[in-house]
């Protein structure tokens, strides 16, 4: 389904082929719950989980799944060459991968069934481990992706503003976080944007012009 890539999809148990008849009066409510925020809204602390595959030092495959459970995510045991990302919680009011990374227009994301799980490739990661200051606190990534993200106007929007006045926005958070206020080093300040209109843009894909 057009735009159902990256939102979360529940599963109600005891809702089988007919699913008005078996949990019509659950259905309804969710369904009012979605029209009451325009379908935009995502729900709190949305967790995605995330599987790497490393082909290279300068090709890491990724994979998501936003179905699974984390001890089902745990579980999973994989060979040498796959790592799990940490579990990320994400921050945009509504996000979607438009395309895999090598795709030449938009459609569902390529599929793979990978460790007993449907799993769909969101990303690839070029290059790693960019230094950006100076006590080794901050590390960049360059990723290939076309990720649209959407923050609702009149809620906070968290930026990462560098000593040369370069904007970075927060888009997840570690999941598993011990700690809400970050780490920052000499320099940086974290900024907190209230948008007075909705915010929706691409992340700039560094392969590929057309996911600007």
């Amino acid at each position: 389904m057009p735009g159902a890539a990256g939102q979360p999809h529940t599963r109600i148990p005891e809702a089988s082929h007919f699913l008005q008849d078996d949990q019509g009066e659950e259905i309804a409510m969710r369904l009012v719950d979605v029209y009451e925020t325009n379908g935009t809204a995502t729900p709190e602390n949305a967790v995605g989980f995330e599987l790497l595959e490393i082909k290279s030092a300068n090709e890491i495959v990724v994979w998501v799944n936003q179905d699974i459970t984390e001890a089902e995510f745990n579980a999973i045991e994989l060979p040498d060459n796959w790592v799990k990302n940490q579990p990320r919680e994400s921050d945009p009011n509504a996000a979607q991968f438009l395309r895999s990374p090598d795709a030449s227009d938009d459609r569902p994301l390529l599929e793979a069934e990978l460790f007993g799980y449907t799993w769909q490739q969101n990303a690839t990661v070029i290059e790693t481990g960019i230094q950006m200051d100076e006590e080794g606190s901050l590390e960049g990534n360059q990723i290939s992706k076309y990720h649209e993200l959407t923050y609702n106007a009149g809620e906070p929007v968290y930026l990462l503003l560098s000593p040369e006045g370069d904007y970075y926005i927060r888009v997840t958070r570690d999941a598993n976080r011990t700690q809400e206020d970050p780490t920052i080093p000499a320099g940086w300040e974290l900024i907190e944007f209230v948008p007075s209109t909705d915010l929706t843009f691409m992340l700039p894909n560094p392969e590929h012009s057309c996911g600007q």
